[in-house]
């Protein structure tokens, strides 16, 4: 079985937030959630690196998967009180929570298989 899971969960995560930033940029609530949405995906890797090169922790995956999570829930309940664009972290979430099943339950998506080979 390929790994594709993870490079394609990055690109597509990517993708969905810029565009929705895209999207709404005149209004300024979602356009600013959905930006901070992107910068998430790109620290996630460099987490990864940095757990893994200079802490001993046996599975830095793990670790880092908790930190995002708990940085998702931290932002989802900080900006729960505000009605425009308080959407945009529980779907982040719930969008990382589905790629962390299909890696944990071996799923295999035929379609992201062939695009990798």
């Amino acid at each position: 079985m390929v790994r594709v899971n993870v490079p394609f969960k990055d690109l597509i995560i990517l993708g969905t937030f810029y565009g929705i930033a895209i999207y709404h940029r005149k209004t300024t609530p979602i356009h600013a959630r959905a930006m901070i949405a992107t910068g998430i995906v790109f620290i996630e890797p460099s987490l990864l690196r940095i757990i893994r090169n200079y802490f001993e922790i046996g599975t830095p995956y793990i670790a880092t998967a908790i930190t995002v999570y708990v940085l998702l829930l931290f932002l989802t309940i900080v900006t729960w009180k505000y009605k425009k664009g308080r959407w945009i972290f529980p779907l982040m979430l719930f969008m990382y929570l589905s790629v962390q099943l299909i890696m944990l339950l071996r799923l295999r998506i035929g379609v992201l298989e062939h695009l990798a080979k």
